[in-house]
């Protein structure tokens, strides 16, 4: 990780942009190094930028801190109501806390506009008395989809998502 984290410091010092900063974030998160990766996304963040708020959600997630997950994921869909991510970071947030009814909501949008992303997530689906399915950090680090900026500056689709910022 030694050569990227040169590479990271090295594009901000040069350009340093929301995108950089989030994407920065990214690569700690993949390695599980949650505190530096929320500085990132918290400095890409308060450049209102959308996927770094989309990724502190996924972070909180990944920390087992569904409450505050929740409290992002919910962020995003107040600027964009139609993000599919967003919406199946809040079912798995409340089928993790055993929420099903609400998981069951949410997972029910994504179903109805997204079912590739749906399927990916099909346990959400199938409710049974258990406490969650994500029971390692390496599991909820592996299965969630963290938002580069590529992704997001060039308009690409994630899941059939249509990517727009309107940060104010």
């Amino acid at each position: 990780i030694t050569p990227q984290i040169a590479w990271y410091e090295n594009r901000i010092a040069s350009a340093p942009t929301a995108a950089n900063y989030n994407d920065f974030g990214v690569l700690y998160a993949h390695y599980g190094l949650f505190d530096k990766a929320e500085k990132e996304f918290r400095i890409a963040r308060n450049m209102n930028y959308l996927p770094a708020v989309l990724n502190m959600a996924n972070l909180y997630y990944s920390k087992k801190a569904y409450e505050d997950a929740a409290s992002w994921y919910k962020n995003v869909l107040k600027t964009d109501s139609a993000n599919s991510l967003a919406m199946i970071g809040l079912a798995r947030c409340a089928y993790e806390e055993g929420d099903y009814q609400t998981c069951d909501l949410w997972y029910g949008k994504v179903y109805k506009s997204d079912r590739t992303l749906a399927r990916q997530y099909s346990y959400l689906g199938a409710f049974e008395e258990t406490a969650g399915r994500s029971y390692s950090l390496a599991d909820r680090v592996e299965n969630t989809i963290w938002l580069q900026s590529s992704d997001y500056s060039q308009k690409k689709t994630v899941s059939g998502i249509y990517f727009q910022c309107c940060f104010t």
